[in-house]
């Protein structure tokens, strides 16, 4: 398990991080997406979920239900993400993003939504797998972190306070 002193306090859940921590999509990024979004449930830390999200995750399996908890918070898109949005993330970016990743613009736009969700509903920290999310993040001011890193973080205090010797 990962150490929950590790753990933000509040994050904001991307849609691949998501579903594999439902276990909908099985891949080597599932482990590492699955204990995450455990242990912060287990440390009573919060898990925010974009309604863009969300609306993902159910086009593909409408029969999701995110787990019933005060700690994982469906937040939506309303008037102030869509201001920041426009403020943040205008057009232009997004298109620009979209050709330098060879992605369509509404793939960039779910994304650009997520992002001005996590800062409209002050997350600390976007957990995402894809790499846009670390531009979409700056762009709001934020930073993105793939879940594995806090193991990663956690492997390297121990490192650090074993002298060198991780111990497995």
């Amino acid at each position: 398990m990962m150490d929950p002193k590790l753990l933000p306090d509040r994050c904001l859940m991307d849609t691949g991080v998501l579903i594999r921590a439902l276990r909908q999509k099985q891949d080597p990024d599932t482990a590492d997406c699955a204990d995450f979004f455990e242990a912060m449930v287990h440390a009573q830390k919060t898990i925010l979920v974009a309604a863009p999200t969300l609306a993902e995750v159910l086009r593909s399996k409408p029969e999701t239900t995110v787990p019933p908890t005060r700690h994982v918070v469906v937040v939506p898109f309303d008037r102030r993400a869509a201001e920041l949005l426009g403020e943040k993330m205008p057009w232009t970016d997004q298109q620009a993003r979209a050709a330098e990743a060879s992605v369509s613009r509404s793939y960039i736009k779910f994304d650009a939504m997520i992002a001005a969700c996590a800062k409209r509903w002050n997350a600390s920290v976007i957990i995402a797998l894809d790499g846009d999310h670390r531009t979409m993040a700056a762009a709001v001011g934020l930073a993105s972190r793939a879940p594995g890193s806090y193991r990663q973080a956690q492997q390297d205090l121990l490192t650090a306070i074993d002298g060198g010797k991780a111990k497995a």
